[in-house]
């Protein structure tokens, strides 16, 4: 299921959104980075938001009521992920929790190929990335954002075929041997530049065969079984980034699906692989996810990418028509909702 919908997201979920809908939220709300600080001041010189977007200077991602209304639209035990400037993230994240939310984490993407957007500011080389959870029960998806993922069992005997967790393998006599199903990720993401500098650093790294025992403690166990456990692992060659890489958007990627003559302008497009990597981590094969920010879609293209279903909201029907092209293989259902 994918629905796109134009209006401000605050009204449509007030208005057509039903209470305990979606399993997970993904999103990337205007920074406000050129808007009024929390005293009033303007931070800079333009008060026209970010490159001149006045979406970007409406304060919509620092006001809690935004995010009690993303979290009534949320099962209990939902994930909410949500991306934030280095300068205004703050105030995100304080919205979020005055909403009611807890603060699992912040993630954090480096990249190497930013600009500065101000004369008296420094390069911008990482975004924020807030990790919060409605309350309830529920938890992440770690295992299948595992780094190196390969098909196999962990040490629980826990049943992985292409990251996907199929089950306890009961009475298996060898419940606790293993192919590598990948190192437990990390919440630090890189793209390629930033990649590049840090295996100048590290150089070519060689992680060995680990084929012997390892050894549990207490009654249970590190692993649970409170005894010896089998570890193998294949060795795997290159640099550190390859446990952290996520390469940025480029043009092909922005434009893909687009019409001749049409061109993706939204200014902030994240790579679809990170976000894929997001709605993996917080949401399964066929759930839904909100995105009450769309912008140009990409977010439902990593929704689509992983069979889960996308509810996307955008105040402009300028990128949600961008978004309904962007998305492959959906047939959005368009409304307009009053701002």
């Amino acid at each position: 299921m994918t629905i796109l919908m134009t209006g401000d997201c605050r009204d449509v979920l007030r208005d057509l959104v039903e209470p305990g809908q979606f399993d997970a939220c993904v999103c990337d709300p205007p920074y406000d980075l050129t808007g009024k600080s929390r005293i009033g001041r303007h931070r800079l010189q333009s008060t026209g938001g970010f490159m001149g977007h006045r979406w970007d200077a409406t304060g919509v991602a620092f006001d809690p009521a935004t995010w009690d209304a993303v979290k009534r639209a949320l099962k209990p035990g939902s994930y909410l992920v949500a991306f934030g400037g280095t300068r205004t993230w703050h105030r995100m994240a304080t919205a979020i929790e005055d909403a009611g939310f807890e603060i699992k984490d912040c993630l954090c993407w480096l990249y190497g190929s930013g600009m500065p957007k101000h004369k008296s500011l420094l390069k911008p080389a990482w975004e924020p990335v807030v990790l919060a959870k409605k309350r309830g029960q529920g938890s992440i998806n770690r295992d299948a954002c595992r780094i190196d993922a390969e098909p196999g069992r962990d040490m629980h005997g826990k049943r992985f075929i292409d990251g996907q967790f199929l089950g306890e393998a009961a009475g298996d006599a060898i419940a606790h041997t293993r192919t590598d199903i990948g190192r437990v990720p990390a919440n630090v993401i890189l793209d390629e530049v930033a990649a590049v500098a840090l295996d100048e650093q590290t150089g070519i790294l060689k992680s060995g065969t680990i084929n012997g025992v390892y050894q549990g403690f207490g009654t249970k166990g590190i692993y649970g079984d409170g005894g010896k456990s089998l570890r193998q692992r294949e060795a795997s060659e290159g640099g550190a980034s390859r446990f952290f890489y996520c390469a940025k958007a480029d043009d092909t990627e922005r434009n893909r699906g687009l019409p001749l003559g049409m061109e993706n302008d939204h200014p902030t497009v994240k790579p679809v692989s990170l976000v894929q990597w997001l709605v993996r981590l917080v949401a399964r094969p066929g759930q839904i996810v909100l995105d009450p920010f769309m912008g140009s879609g990409t977010t439902g293209i990593a929704c689509d990418r992983e069979g889960v279903g996308f509810f996307g909201i955008d105040l402009s029907a300028h990128y949600t028509e961008i978004a309904s092209y962007r998305i492959r293989g959906d047939a959005p259902l368009f409304a307009d909702i009053p701002a």
